[in-house]
């Protein structure tokens, strides 16, 4: 999955306009190019466990990319409700979609793998290639976008930083475009947003639109949020989730979503492969949704909005 650069809001919940403060500076999971039913891969691809977590409504199917070595989840096809009453204005109407079968990196891409994706390519991202990135700051506790010189995948704190015993972290300040050529390089896709959402916040046995992955209660046990570490207006200072910013991967077992995908809330923003239109829900498709044909670019609307396509920080 690919990620935004700072922590999430203590209380961001899982709609299509809050749900990412998770992801604009990393690279959000990615999906197979063209979904694949349960039936279809061979068995022996497929895995009973997760490594990081089993969740507790059933045996989660797993398998392992031979590129970079992601822990993929199955998603098997139902419907399920979009949007809705935790979310922002632009999370309405809630309505009920359907997506076919499809799989979804367990856990957010890494600095390690991102790696191995520059070293094969030799890739060079938007941020390397601008010498600066958009990172988000607070002013008056609105979060606001500004420009950071120095700031790259390899810098993700500024030029004197490195990813030095960040290899396990979520890699960070990586475009749409970055993220969509991570992807296709690792043979996968970008998720929509409503596999996305799906994914992060349905509890497929009860038929229940969660507000966190893990529930409609939030636990500060299980996530990486703006605590007292955090140096944010808006920080919960109060509780302590023992990290200044990013966290390994996988780092809070216990909140994954009920198909075991972690992550989902908490850590950094993750790009969608959708275009961003506010009435988009008005006017969407029922059946596998792939967002509007044109819309905003990432930073012409609010900054916490995931449902963005191309140019990014």
């Amino acid at each position: 999955m690919f990620i935004i650069r700072r922590k999430n809001q203590s209380k961001a919940s899982l709609t299509h306009s809050t749900i990412f403060l998770i992801l604009i500076v990393l690279i959000a999971s990615c999906a197979p190019q063209v979904p694949v039913t349960g039936t279809s891969m061979p068995a022996t691809q497929l895995e009973s466990k997760v490594p990081f977590a089993t969740p507790t409504l059933g045996t989660t199917r797993t398998q392992v990319s031979d590129k970079d070595g992601m822990v993929m989840v199955l998603v098997l096809a139902d419907s399920f409700e979009m949007g809705g009453e935790f979310g922002l204005p632009n999370s309405f109407p809630a309505h009920i979609v359907y997506l076919d079968d499809f799989w979804i990196d367990q856990t957010e891409v890494t600095n390690e793998m991102f790696a191995k994706f520059v070293e094969s390519t030799s890739y060079v991202t938007d941020a390397e290639n601008a010498g600066s990135a958009l990172d988000f700051r607070t002013a008056n506790q609105t979060v606001i976008w500004e420009k950071v010189e120095g700031l790259a995948w390899n810098h993700p704190d500024g030029q004197n930083s490195n990813i030095s015993g960040l290899e396990d972290h979520p890699v960070v300040h990586v475009s749409w475009n970055d993220a969509n050529k991570y992807c296709s390089w690792a043979g996968r896709r970008l998720p929509t947003e409503a596999e996305w959402e799906k994914a992060a916040s349905w509890n497929y046995v009860m038929g229940e639109k969660y507000k966190y992955p893990w529930g409609n209660d939030f636990d500060q046990s299980l996530a990486n949020f703006c605590d007292v570490n955090c140096t944010y207006d808006f920080a919960t200072k109060y509780l302590n989730d023992g990290y200044v910013a990013t966290a390994p991967v996988g780092s809070f077992p216990d909140g994954a979503s009920p198909y075991g995908v972690l992550d989902m809330s908490g850590n950094v923003l993750e790009w969608v492969a959708d275009w961003y239109a506010e009435d988009y829900y008005e006017h969407s498709s029922a059946t596998n949704p792939v967002g509007p044909d044109s819309g905003q670019q990432p930073h012409e609307t609010v900054p916490d909005d995931s449902r963005h396509p191309p140019q990014g920080i």
